[in-house]
């Protein structure tokens, strides 16, 4: 086994680190733990940008990962930044190329990714390969390794995968959705807010020999059947009230610490005024209690300059028991406060007592489900309430990101029906062979070779058909 310093100076020679950032995370496999890797992150001083570097216990590159950004005038081209990444793999791997085929290049705004991959009797394995990502200079943004565990047995007999069509076309079922679509995601050109069908019954995988059919199918948790219409009490929206007046925060106990911009919004922390930071180890517990312990952070969102979310990292006591049904009411009143413009679009999200979690003992979490008021529902687009039982305040909260007039500008119906739309999925439709990574007992890895669905002429996944046009979204890889 490899000595702390062995470890640090491998990671410090893998990249180069700017004098001004700080280590400050280090976790190394030492005969006291059972770590199955070391890694070391250096960050700025304002903890927004930094650089990740993972080894393995023998010292082999697992993972960079790189957010530093210098200005330089290098450009180099394709066929020079498939030779830097060649060179990379083949330092760190030098037989890697006997063992992984190079089978894609693609651009990610700054960057090219190159990813090399493994086959076994000809069909690709799922996860197992190296991904490399350089800047236009050849400065490296990232590096994946993923290893293989075992060399996967071929089954006896594999079922022909007309059959296999036959069982999805029979099995599949689709439903209307309004899902935000994204560029960086789906095959889209523009961002945007759609009306689409999506499948609540979907063939994730079909094993080879048909021993087993796998499919996403949307629980009875997810389900219509458990949504419920909500009585609001019409209680009017409070004004002139301060963002640490709707969260609960006393200015007299804490402070600002931090507010960065962010993509999604301007993030804004506040902290005890007596809570003393924590010095060794450089370990994740003590990065995650310096940047957390006794916190409260919340998001505003960057149009309306409105309260999107906060949350509470800093223990409340009470003397209150509220039940589920009071923590409940409590939610609700919160809603109609200080977000009153989505109460005509929400429904409740009851979940069964048996799902709840341990923490809800204290904390009463609700869930309440947006749609665009015919009870078709919005993706991605929950809103949360959790409610302290101790002493009925609200510990968590999180606003749908979307914006609620381009959800009512939709049309409220689909004009494409189920029916067009599963027979236009089922004309695309095909089926391919791929080993998938299967997770066992004690979490142990194995392949399997399965049947994946995807669009015949582009080979990806589709995850939507328009319910309005009846174009097909495929997934981005």
């Amino acid at each position: 086994m490899l000595s702390y310093d062995d470890y640090l100076q491998k990671a410090q020679s893998i990249i180069k680190i700017p004098d001004s950032y700080q280590l400050l995370i280090e976790e190394v496999p030492t005969v006291e733990n059972v770590l199955d890797e070391a890694c070391f992150i250096w960050m700025d001083e304002h903890e927004e940008n930094g650089v990740i570097v993972k080894l393995d216990r023998q010292g082999h590159l697992l993972r960079v990962s790189n957010d530093i950004r210098t200005l330089s005038t290098v450009q180099l081209n394709e066929q020079e930044l498939m030779e830097r990444a060649q060179s990379l793999l083949l330092t760190h791997y030098p037989s890697a190329l006997i063992e992984l085929t190079f089978t894609s290049q693609k651009w990610r705004e700054d960057r090219i990714r190159f990813e090399y991959e493994r086959y076994a009797y000809d069909i690709l394995l799922e996860s197992c390969g190296v991904v490399i990502e350089l800047a236009r200079d050849g400065e490296m943004v990232s590096f994946v390794y993923n290893q293989m565990s075992s060399y996967p047995d071929k089954p006896s007999h594999i079922v022909d995968k007309e059959i296999v069509l036959e069982e999805i076309s029979r099995s599949v079922v689709l439903k209307p959705v309004i899902s935000p679509l994204y560029a960086i995601l789906h095959h889209v050109d523009n961002d945007s807010l759609r009306l689409l069908y999506r499948f609540s019954k979907y063939p994730i995988s079909i094993y080879a020999d048909h021993s087993e059919l796998s499919w996403w199918e949307e629980s009875e948790d997810e389900g219509e059947e458990k949504l419920k219409n909500i009585v609001w009490s019409k209680k009017k929206r409070k004004t002139d009230v301060t963002i640490e007046e709707i969260v609960g925060i006393s200015l007299e106990e804490m402070e600002v610490i931090r507010e960065v911009d962010h993509a999604d919004g301007k993030g804004i922390v506040w902290r005890d005024k007596e809570w003393q930071p924590v010095k060794e180890p450089k370990s994740f517990d003590t990065f995650f209690r310096n940047r957390s312990e006794e916190t409260v952070k919340a998001i505003m969102d960057p149009k309306t300059d409105r309260l999107r979310s906060f949350v509470w990292f800093k223990e409340r006591e009470g003397d209150l028991c509220l039940d589920k049904q009071r923590c409940l009411e409590k939610a609700i009143e919160f809603i109609e406060l200080y977000a009153p413009e989505y109460t005509p679009y929400l429904l409740y999200k009851e979940r069964d007592e048996e799902l709840l979690s341990v923490d809800e003992e204290t904390v009463a979490t609700f869930l309440f489900s947006l749609h665009n008021g015919t009870e078709i529902p919005v993706e991605l687009s929950e809103m949360l309430v959790s409610i302290n039982r101790k002493n009925g305040q609200v510990e968590h909260y999180m606003s749908p990101t979307i914006d609620l007039d381009e959800l009512l500008s939709l049309p409220r119906q689909p004009t494409i029906s189920k029916e067009q739309a599963k027979e236009i999925w089922m004309e695309h439709l095909d089926v391919e062979l791929k080993w998938r990574l299967d997770y066992g007992e004690d979490n142990q890895q194995s392949f399997k070779l399965v049947y994946e669905a995807y669009e015949r002429k582009s080979g990806h996944r589709i995850q939507y058909i328009d319910a309005l046009t009846g174009e097909m979204i495929t997934q981005r890889d």
